[in-house]
């Protein structure tokens, strides 16, 4: 019985297809695993597209609006237009700072989406109920005078939505008008 045991070469049929079968279940799930890891992949790419088109506008905004320049944010579909206005001028034809924003056109640039809705509108609360109203050429926004508290909203063509609400906002300068409009006031060195 030995002498027939070492004369066996090769496998049998039953450990052939055993061994088939084993090795179609780890292929199977490779590929699964590949399948699920490409479908992830290519979400999170679209939502990290998203969210790199959402930090472009805010960092847009937050230049301009940080610059203390007059501006109105102005949607269209193909875009949202950023308009910038000159503000009152002294009699040698320079802005002054503190000088209230005109209806003068100083600038305009747009920022296309690109396979993206955009909106945007500005947050208040009004009665304990936060309310959003849509932004447009005509809603002019100085900042030297006030904070604009706004919600971004992007929706990608697969229905994804990513919503931003946050405070733009600029520094007050020592000795303005911004200081002494919100009654911010310093005690006396003493």
């Amino acid at each position: 019985m030995i002498r027939k045991i070492r004369e066996e070469k090769g496998m049998t049929l039953a450990e052939l297809i055993a061994a088939l079968a084993l090795a179609g279940m780890v292929v199977v799930i490779i590929m699964t695993l590949f399948s699920i890891g490409t479908k992830h992949q290519s979400l999170e790419t679209s939502h990290l597209a998203l969210q790199q088109e959402m930090n472009l506008m805010m960092t847009r905004i937050t230049q301009i609006h940080r610059s203390g320049a007059c501006y109105a944010l102005d949607q269209k579909e193909s875009g949202v237009e950023i308009i910038t206005f000159t503000r009152q001028q002294d009699e040698n034809r320079n802005e002054l700072r503190a000088g209230n924003c005109t209806t003068s056109t100083k600038n305009s640039s747009a920022y296309k989406n690109e396979g993206y809705e955009v909106r945007i509108c500005r947050v208040s609360l009004r009665d304990t109920e936060t309310v959003c109203e849509e932004l447009n050429s005509e809603t002019v926004i100085d900042p030297q005078r006030e904070n604009l508290r706004a919600r971004i909203t992007f929706k990608s063509g697969n229905g994804k939505e990513l919503v931003q609400e946050t405070t733009f906002s600029r520094f007050k300068e020592e000795g303005s008008d911004e200081e002494s409009d919100e009654g911010i006031s310093e005690a006396a060195p003493q």
